[in-house]
C-alpha cells in the first residue's frame, strides 16, 4: 500500500471533503439524534445510556478531528480511527440489540451495519495511507539512505564504482563534481 510523506504529492481532496463538510454535518447530525433520543426518554434504561454514551463520544472523536486537521496533529488520525472504530462497534450493538427485541427491523440494522462497514474500511485505507503526513519524523533518528543508480540503457541496479552496467555493458556516466 503507497504511503504520501509529503502533502505536496498526497491527493487531498476527500480530506478536504471529509474535514470540512462530513464532519461538520456529522456532528450536526448526531447532536440533532442526541436530543431526539434524550427527548424520548419516558423510562431511562440502560439502552439509552449507551446511545447517549456513544453520541457523546463520537461528537468529541469528530470535533477532535476536526481541530486536529488544522495543524495535521497526530491525535486527529488517532481520532478518525477511533471513529470509524466506535462506529462500527456501535452499528454492530444495534443488530445484536435489533435482533433481540426487534427482530422485524434486523434489516435495516444490517443494511446500516453494511453501510458503516464500507464507509469505515473505505476512510480506514484513505487514511492509513496518509497516516506518515500526521506523524513529524524526528530528523535525529532519521537515516540517510545511499542513492542508488541505474543503468541509462538496461535498467539494471548498478554497483558503486562500477564504470559498466554488470547486465548490458553500457559505460557509466560519471557525474563531474564542480
Amino acid at each position: 500500500m503507497k504511503q504520501y510523506h509529503h502533502k505536496e504529492e498526497a491527493p487531498l481532496a476527500f480530506h478536504k471533503f471529509f474535514w470540512y463538510i462530513s464532519l461538520p454535518i456529522g456532528f450536526l447530525v448526531s447532536i440533532s439524534k442526541m436530543i431526539s433520543e434524550i427527548s424520548q426518554i419516558i423510562i431511562f434504561n440502560w439502552l439509552y445510556a449507551i446511545d447517549i454514551g456513544y453520541y457523546i463520544i463520537a461528537l468529541t472523536l469528530m470535533l477532535m478531528c476536526f481541530i486536529g486537521f488544522f495543524g495535521w496533529k497526530s491525535y486527529a488520525w488517532y481520532g478518525v480511527m477511533t471513529y470509524l472504530s466506535i462506529n462500527v462497534v456501535y452499528y454492530l450493538f444495534a443488530v445484536i440489540v435489533y435482533a433481540k427485541y426487534i427482530p422485524d427491523q434486523i434489516g435495516i440494522g444490517i443494511g446500516q451495519l453494511l453501510g458503516i462497514l464500507i464507509y469505515a474500511i473505505l476512510v480506514g485505507i484513505y487514511y492509513k495511507k496518509r497516516r506518515p503526513l500526521f506523524f513529524k519524523v524526528n530528523s535525529q533518528y532519521s537515516e540517510v539512505l545511499p542513492q542508488v543508480k541505474y543503468c541509462s540503457k538496461c535498467g539494471y541496479k548498478l554497483l558503486d564504482g562500477s564504470d559498466f552496467c554488470s547486465k548490458c555493458g553500457t559505460p557509466v556516466v560519471k557525474e563531474c563534481k564542480t
